[in-house]
């Protein structure tokens, strides 16, 4: 991947890095001291934004990529890319996959900065979802809302 182009993006990715989200330094869990260019050079990395660790879809994401890690000798590295602090980051990290490499982005400007939409379930189904008051059991009046 050429890191210095304008578009750098890989080949049938959709995500876009800008050069000033490369170059900008990351704190985490399991990195190499720098930028997240840095991290990104001379292997094809993975990268996971995942918005908290603690939800199903955080947890069940996590123990999916690492039991494929640890079964394909192929598999790219992967690097998470969070909102949860770093102490948090440790904590999960020691718990779930102590050898993760995971970027803490509690702002979340590395999350902005690529154009990545990271919206909580509610957001994603609001307008899809009807909305009804629950029924009154049978025997029961109605209480207005």
């Amino acid at each position: 991947m050429d890191l210095d182009s304008k578009d750098d993006v890989s080949e049938g990715a959709r995500l876009q890095i800008t050069r000033e989200t490369l170059d900008s330094v990351v704190v985490g869990v399991n990195l190499i001291p720098g930028s997240l260019r840095d991290q990104l050079e001379g292997e094809p990395v993975l990268l996971v934004f995942l918005r908290f660790f603690g939800c199903i879809f955080g947890l069940e994401t996590v123990a999916d990529l690492r039991a494929l890690s640890e079964k394909r000798a192929d598999h790219p590295k992967v690097i998470f890319i969070s909102e949860a602090k770093t102490i948090e980051t440790q904590a999960f990290v020691r718990r779930y996959w102590s050898g993760a490499a995971t970027i803490s982005d509690p702002r979340p400007e590395m999350v902005a900065a690529s154009g990545v939409g990271l919206e909580c379930a509610e957001e994603l189904f609001a307008e899809r979802l009807p909305v009804r008051a629950p029924r009154p059991r049978q025997g029961q009046r109605a209480r207005p809302p």
